[in-house]
């Protein structure tokens, strides 16, 4: 696979509060590689919030909005962020650090064949232009720096780990997808 196909930084959650969180620190990331930053929301009747995560720093919002994604089931959200994965190759994927999230984000590696980095704490990208995930080791005695080399880039992020950003006036896109749900 062409490593140059993959673009843009991604932000989802299914807390919603957790992806607010992500998004500054995804703004942060995409802004440093010159990237657009997407939100990706999935749930049902999810498509008022769309606006408010352009506000909180997305440049675009990938909305799936479907019935049968009312209650989270982890095939069902896994089947959609794999599609979506697959059609639009994001580099970096920042997934909610929820018990749901975090399989959802291991499935989601394994799918694609790429190593995923749980509960970064501290995100930042380094000179190759390569994501790297701070995480806690050793019972708190350690904090890890993982680099990730193969794309797309996929770490959780835990509640609480980043700002949330002020809202602001800002333009952004919507992309309603119809996506057929497993």
């Amino acid at each position: 696979m062409d490593m140059s196909e993959f673009k843009g930084v991604w932000v989802f959650s299914e807390k919603y509060d957790l992806m607010l969180e992500m998004l500054g620190k995804g703004r942060e990331i995409a802004d440093k590689l010159q990237m657009e930053l997407a939100a990706v929301l999935v749930g049902f009747n999810v498509q008022d919030r769309a606006g408010e995560l352009i506000k909180y720093g997305a440049d675009k919002v990938f909305l799936v909005d479907n019935q049968a994604l009312e209650r989270f089931q982890v095939d069902a959200y896994l089947s959609v962020l794999h599609g979506l994965v697959l059609s639009h190759k994001p580099e970096i994927v920042l997934v909610g650090s929820t018990r749901n999230g975090k399989s959802v984000a291991a499935r989601l590696a394994t799918r694609l064949g790429v190593g995923c980095v749980p509960d970064c704490i501290g995100l930042g990208v380094d000179e190759r232009g390569r994501l790297v995930g701070e995480r806690i080791t050793y019972g708190g005695n350690a904090v890890a720096k993982i680099a990730l080399k193969v794309k797309p880039q996929i770490v959780t992020v835990p509640a609480r780990a980043f700002e949330k950003l002020e809202p602001k006036v800002r333009s952004g896109q919507v992309v309603k997808l119809d996506v057929k749900v497993d």
